[in-house]
């Protein structure tokens, strides 16, 4: 992940000569679906983006975006944020986790050939929701568990690794573009999804959290 936003930095800086000169042409919007499934969870995405080809030969695409993001499946998922946890204590919150997040994301490809691409793409910051769930607490690897209510955080935040914030997707991915306005995608997705308990429990957070790896499959619509 820190290899992309390096990236994105350094190429967004050498594209602002470029775009300058493109500032008269409105980039075209992109409209995203996407479906993946993998680890127990399963997602639907449905994002715009507005890109532009840059650099000598337009071989690099950097853009920005809005996606909405549905995540459901049953999670165990591990404390975040914790601080001064009793020595020993290992604990975890499990749901039927479905929350919804849109979110400003940062896209970068390359454009291989005349229809293929490949890239990456990372929610930076927005907002979550889904309903109170009945969770599942359980500390130190006990069988017995303690129920406790759990809601997806409304904030997130994209501050990389253990001090993210909130429910993040990312994508790294293959197109292929099939018409002049259809391109079919492919990859891996990568899903933080972070719930808040009711209270802050023994390792002292209400934050809890899971990362997940799925595949996806999309298409792409150009406008």
């Amino acid at each position: 992940m820190r290899s992309f936003i390096v990236a994105m930095a350094g190429t967004a800086t050498i594209a602002a000569i470029d775009l300058h000169a493109q500032a008269r042409m409105s980039p075209p919007t992109r409209w995203d679906l996407t479906a993946g499934s993998g680890d127990g969870v399963s997602t639907v995405s449905l994002g715009a983006l507005r890109s532009r080809d840059v650099l000598p030969g337009k071989r690099i695409r950097i853009g920005l975006g809005l996606r909405a993001t549905a995540v459901s499946g049953d999670q165990k998922m591990s404390p975040a944020g914790a601080k001064n946890v009793p020595a020993g204590v290992t604990d975890t919150l499990q749901a039927a986790t479905a929350a919804l997040m849109l979110n400003v994301a940062g896209h970068l490809s390359v454009v291989v050939s005349r229809r293929f691409e490949a890239g990456l793409n990372i929610d930076l910051a927005g907002l979550g929701a889904g309903p109170s769930r009945d969770a599942t607490y359980r500390t130190s690897g006990g069988s017995a568990g303690t129920p406790v209510k759990a809601s997806p955080a409304t904030a997130n935040l994209f501050q990389y690794g253990s001090k993210d914030r909130g429910s993040l997707n990312s994508e790294f991915f293959g197109a292929f573009q099939a018409t002049e306005r259809l391109t079919v995608r492919a990859g891996l997705s990568h899903q933080l999804t972070e719930y808040r308990a009711e209270r802050d429990l023994t390792s002292n957070t209400d934050r809890f959290r899971r990362y997940a790896n799925l595949c996806f499959v999309g298409a792409r619509l150009s406008r």
